[in-house]
């Protein structure tokens, strides 16, 4: 029928607690999710997925409230109780997607320079930069597997596909310095000489040749 029960309509039910105002869509869509009430509907059923919901937004919010902590936005504290957040507290986050535990430390560095968040945070800020890590951290892995594809070291083969890696992308890797764009042909010639470099290749290996 088009018509999602209400809070209102909720907090109406004979001995029903805690329904909270600002949770009206979570509620709803909690109860459009199930499918285990009886027929008729109990009180007890529909207070059990009140308090779950009720639940699950008191975590978030805790959530929320450590990474506005861990931040240097407004209302942030630069991470002062030295507890940043951690990547199964992200995941755990309603709705949010794609994290990756191996980007634990990237993600935390991210929402520790992070200046914009509102207060409190909101879970699509959150989302925005698990996403901007994981392009970063995706960027970066395209062009180290270059760099080892440009190589003689183990898993590399000597530029086969004849596409030197460019100072712009050694440049564009996350923490890497003092690339100087008139040695682009010395630094290829450096990368394909490497026959140590791991697999795969790491950041701190490429500031080495460049360094060098």
């Amino acid at each position: 029928n088009a018509t999602p029960v209400t809070v209102a309509q909720l907090a109406a039910l004979t001995g029903i607690m805690n329904v909270d105002n600002a949770l009206e869509s979570q509620y709803q869509a909690a109860i459009n999710a199930e499918t285990t009430f009886s027929d008729p509907t109990t009180l007890a059923e529909v207070q059990t997925v009140i308090d779950t919901v009720n639940a699950t937004a008191a975590a978030d919010a805790a959530i929320l409230a450590e990474v506005l902590e861990d931040s240097n936005a407004t209302g942030g504290a630069n991470n002062a109780n030295a507890t940043p957040v951690t990547v199964a507290q992200l995941a755990a986050l309603t709705g949010i997607m794609n994290v990756d535990n191996t980007l634990e430390s990237q993600y935390q560095a991210a929402i520790n320079a992070e200046t914009t968040f509102s207060d409190p945070t909101t879970l699509a800020e959150v989302q925005t930069v698990i996403d901007t890590v994981n392009a970063t951290a995706a960027a970066d892995a395209a062009i180290l597997a270059e760099v080892l594809e440009d190589s003689n070291a183990t898993g590399g083969a000597n530029n086969a596909n004849a596409t030197p890696v460019t100072v712009a992308q050694l440049a564009a890797l996350t923490g890497i310095m003092n690339v100087d764009n008139t040695l682009e042909s010395q630094y290829q010639a450096a990368i394909n000489a490497e026959t140590t470099f791991s697999d795969p290749t790491t950041l701190a290996e490429v500031q080495a040749v460049i360094d060098t």
